[in-house]
């Protein structure tokens, strides 16, 4: 099983305001993202349950999965990612 930022529990898609020590290496990450799958349609927001105008696109390297849904909760609500995710990305985030 792909190693995934978050996943959908029984609260729904994640738990937020959790800030993160390591966003900024996280938020280099996921900027320099190349996504090479895209949904026919745009996310919600889970926090406001608005849908957004940014398509959802997605992509996998490495055996881990994430797409701009990811990016933009994390960054906007400070989503909490899952403990082999934040190992991951701040290894293969561009330098500063």
């Amino acid at each position: 099983m792909p190693i995934r930022p978050t996943h959908r529990g029984e609260h729904g898609y994640g738990v937020f305001h959790k800030p993160d020590p390591e966003k900024a290496a996280i938020m280099r990450f996921f900027n320099a993202s190349s996504y090479e799958v895209a949904a026919a349609g745009c996310f919600e927001d889970e926090v406001t349950g608005e849908y957004t105008d940014i398509p959802e696109v997605a992509t996998m390297r490495n055996g881990v999965v994430w797409g701009n849904k990811d990016a933009y909760h994390f960054e906007k609500y400070d989503m909490e990612l899952s403990p082999e995710f934040r190992a991951y990305a701040p290894e293969h985030a561009p330098g500063e």
